[in-house]
């Protein structure tokens, strides 16, 4: 792999200088389709797509992903964290998944759009997994923001709970849509002078500008004691984060980092468990016995 100009020499969680970096956008010894797309100049992508739209339409989400994703990213091995540099504005990534990443997802895979006015039952079973699991660790809760909802499957799923006071915190308008069709109130950000019980943020968290700002605005509308869950790819160790295609995420997330974000912040783990397949039964390249998903249900301290 080749490394792109050092950005950055320390760890901006723990501080340590021992940190690892490779190119963001790079080879991916598994997919040699995209790895020739990537090769092709942008100036070339943009007319082989212009003319021939339905024959290149994979380079359509690679000349996104390479006017977003252009610099590097690092890892640090001490406490198992790492992240997209230079760091990314909200704004900026908020108009790549309004205008891009969703199209093309919904496109290939179709997961995320409604069957007859209903979520996908792929994304209803996913979020019925992980209610079940909170729901073990004996916590309660009446109200519910569904942050970074994408198509809403976790909002229109806790309405069918009976919970009256579910919300939907995403900045895009087919998430608004969405949310509307489902009975569900939405806002765009944080400020939407409301207060719940539980903040319900499913593979939200690896795709922020600034993980800070984003635990800080969850815990501006989470209630007194009010509990907070995170389910995230679990890049556990470093033959994970050198494995893998990362786009488009921001931030590469194992356990330790939640237990550093438990000691920074008026937090409380509860419970916290990795989840799913395993990475190598995937990606049999990667020579790991992690499983690919964590959870972490936080609770908020006085």
């Amino acid at each position: 792999m080749t490394s792109s100009p050092l950005i950055e020499k320390h760890c901006s969680f723990c501080g340590s200088h021992k940190v690892i970096q490779i190119r963001y956008l790079r080879k991916n010894s598994t997919n040699h389709l995209r790895n020739l797309a990537y090769a092709i100049p942008t100036p070339i992508a943009e007319i082989l797509l212009r003319f021939y739209p339905k024959l290149f339409k994979m380079l359509r989400q690679v000349i996104a992903n390479k006017k977003v994703f252009s610099g590097a990213a690092i890892y640090c091995p001490t406490c198992r964290t790492g992240l997209h540099l230079p760091k990314l504005s909200d704004k900026v990534l908020a108009k790549y998944y309004e205008t891009s990443y969703w199209n093309n997802r919904d496109e290939n895979e179709g997961i995320h759009l409604q069957q007859s006015g209903v979520p996908h039952k792929i994304r209803e079973r996913e979020t019925t997994d992980m209610y079940n699991w909170i729901n073990e660790s004996g916590v309660s809760f009446s109200s519910v923001a569904d942050v970074g909802a994408g198509d809403c499957a976790a909002s229109y799923f806790f309405k069918k709970q009976g919970l009256q006071n579910v919300y939907v915190v995403d900045p895009s308008l087919k998430s608004r849509e969405v949310a509307h069709a489902y009975g569900v109130k939405h806002s765009f950000n944080f400020d939407g002078n409301f207060e719940v019980d539980l903040v319900f943020a499913s593979h939200i968290v690896e795709h922020v500008g600034d993980i800070n700002h984003f635990i800080k605005n969850c815990l501006s509308i989470l209630s007194k004691n009010g509990y907070l869950f995170y389910e995230t790819p679990n890049i556990g160790d470093e033959k994970i984060f050198k494995g893998l295609v990362h786009t488009p995420h921001t931030y590469f997330l194992s356990e330790q980092s939640f237990i550093n974000i438990e000691k920074n912040w008026p937090l409380r783990i509860v419970k916290m468990e990795s989840c799913g397949p395993l990475w190598n039964s995937s990606f049999p390249h990667i020579k790991s016995n992690m499983k690919s998903d964590l959870r972490v249900l936080f609770q908020k301290l006085d």
